[in-house]
């Protein structure tokens, strides 16, 4: 099937000049234009197998009927599109006939939740600065682009080149990260040409000007871009596809969520209520069998849930009964590969440290944590808190990145409460002593420990998920273990 590029966006946002370097050589014109565009009608050019379209901009008022029908043709061809909406930051303020622009063109498409992405062309370089950076920025600057009826987490910015900055048919080699942008990370959809209606700029004008009222609202008015922010919160998917594709974590927009207020405790499903439940102890003798009881009421609740198994660290060492407990109640839901996060929490200073650096000591760790059937590796270490420490019904605000790997990070499930059977604490004990005696043999014996690392970077995507920045730690540590206990 046909591979189409297809570039829309208004005079001066640069669709040609990046088509050219896209291609390689200058197929279409491009350079500085005073008053129009340089691009006037539909065009179009193949290299290796895929079609690149260059289109006129609605802006012009000169051209607007002749843009419509330009783009209209383009959006006639047969094969397999990549929607390209270029957008302009002017003085740092998103430009409201681009996003007119985006609500016309896709009016016209008469599909539903059609996938597009955005380019946010010749960013300045302080501008640019900040967007990569990730902060309270960058995310204002994503809702206000998603100002229009039509949303999208498939954003890129592409600074100011200086070997293109004015200069008339000019190409060179976009960055890498834009090239992968454009080539594998921007979705693509078939649109049948008869799904395209005809494109009406009756009203283009007045949608400017609702938009540049919209978007002064948003600069202006903080509970207006939480509304916004929310809004996209309820888009399934939509920050956890943003985040994935701009190549950052989720601490920046936690930091950004507390410091404008907005409610993000579903991020990743959109569901902006959560239920949080205490459930007592397996290990209590006292209490075992009640602890059973409230655990399988508590999976039997309706939802989406997240799991979050607490862990120590006494001395260093992983204690045998919480690894029993994950295991008794992960083998209590009859799904397979259920997701779920472990916490170890209340981590001394000097251990808490050791495991943020994400050497030897981190990776042993986890290893131990994952010594039982069911595997995790979502991990975060909680240091001690002293707000918290031993102090009675202390609250305090937990650190962002906590807050982001609690609220954010974790993976998330729906449990159907028939899936979830009785919990039996009988061979609870029993189980005990096996795991004990199982993190004692990973403890002291190299070779058993080096065989559990390789069984763990078998299970798919295990390590790239391991902890953030864990580099190239994992890389060595099998040919580390041999010295660690020397």
């Amino acid at each position: 099937m046909q591979k189409n590029f297809l570039f829309l966006g208004n005079p001066g946002t640069g669709k040609s000049t990046l088509i050219n370097c896209l291609v390689g050589k200058a197929v279409f014109q491009s350079g500085v234009s005073f008053g129009g565009g340089l691009t006037n009608f539909f065009q179009k050019h193949t290299h290796n197998e895929a079609v690149y379209m260059d289109t006129p901009g609605l802006a012009d008022r000169k051209l607007k009927d002749k843009a419509a029908a330009a783009i209209t043709k383009a959006l006639r061809q047969t094969g397999n599109y990549k929607l390209f909406f270029m957008v302009r930051l002017e003085s740092g303020r998103v430009v409201s006939d681009d996003l007119a622009t985006i609500e016309t063109v896709l009016d016209s498409i008469d599909m539903d939740d059609i996938p597009f992405s955005i380019i946010v062309n010749n960013v300045k370089k302080r501008q640019y600065t900040a967007m990569m950076k990730k902060g309270a920025e960058f995310f204002k600057v994503v809702a206000l682009i998603n100002a229009c009826k039509y949303s999208t987490p498939y954003i890129t910015f592409i600074p100011t080149l200086e070997r293109l900055d004015e200069m008339d048919n000019e190409f060179m080699q976009l960055p890498r990260e834009v090239e992968t942008f454009l080539h594998h990370n921007a979705p693509a959809i078939v649109i049948a040409p008869e799904r395209v209606k005809e494109i009406k700029l009756t009203d283009f004008k007045m949608l400017v000007d609702d938009l540049k009222d919209q978007l002064e609202l948003l600069r202006n008015d903080n509970a207006a871009l939480r509304r916004q922010l929310e809004g996209l919160l309820q888009k399934p998917k939509f920050f956890e596809t943003l985040l994935n594709v701009v190549g950052t974590t989720l601490l920046p927009l936690a930091e950004f969520a507390a410091t404008n207020a907005v409610n993000l405790a579903a991020l990743l499903s959109g569901d902006l209520t959560a239920v949080y439940m205490d459930t007592p102890g397996l290990a209590d003798r006292k209490l075992k069998d009640k602890a059973a009881a409230a655990i399988t009421k508590a999976l039997r609740q309706t939802g989406n849930y997240k799991l979050f198994f607490m862990v120590r660290l006494e001395n260093g060492r992983v204690v045998a009964d919480d690894l029993a407990t994950i295991e008794t109640v992960m083998n209590s839901i009859g799904v397979e590969d259920v997701p779920f996060s472990v916490i170890v929490n209340n981590v001394k200073k000097r251990q808490y440290k050791s495991m943020m650096e994400k050497g030897d000591e981190y990776c042993k760790v986890v290893t131990m944590i994952n010594a039982i059937n069911h595997t995790t590796p979502q991990i975060l270490f909680i240091p001690t808190l002293p707000d918290l420490d031993e102090v009675d019904n202390a609250v305090a605000d937990l650190p962002s990145d906590i807050e982001a790997f609690i609220r954010f990070q974790a993976p998330s499930i729906a449990i159907n409460p028939a899936d979830v059977s009785e919990i039996k604490p009988d061979g609870f004990a029993k189980l005990i002593e096996e795991l004990r005696e199982q993190l004692e043999l990973l403890r002291n014996d190299n070779a058993a420990l080096r065989d559990r690392m390789e069984e763990l970077k078998k299970k798919p995507g295990f390590f790239r998920n391991l902890g953030e920045g864990i580099d190239n730690t994992v890389g060595s540590f099998v040919h580390k273990v041999t010295s660690w206990f020397r």
